[in-house]
């Protein structure tokens, strides 16, 4: 994407506008977009796309499995103080 086309869609500025300011402000802009730009190439080069609806329902399901499995483990011992599964052979219970 190009500094023109980026002020205009992302800063709302034009880039007469964007040649008024002062030599930081506009260092301090290309920063931010050449840190956009890597962005933008770190999502291409990955494939990387939004998560269309069908996608989401099928996260929220596996987190509600995810979830329920967490809170039974937590009941039998399974789950140590930070937080992290344990394998039965280190639960209390059959210690």
């Amino acid at each position: 994407m190009k500094l023109k086309k980026w002020l205009a869609e992302y800063k709302k500025i034009t880039y007469a506008e964007y040649k008024a300011f002062s030599d930081y402000d506009r260092w301090a802009m290309e920063e931010e977009f050449r840190q956009f730009n890597r962005r933008e190439q770190i999502h291409a080069s990955q494939n990387w796309r939004p998560m269309t609806e069908e996608e989401k329902e099928k996260l929220d399901i596996v987190l509600e499995k995810e979830r329920i499995r967490y809170e039974t483990s937590l009941k039998i011992g399974g789950i140590d103080e930070s937080g992290n599964y344990m394998a039965l052979s280190h639960r209390w219970e059959n210690v």
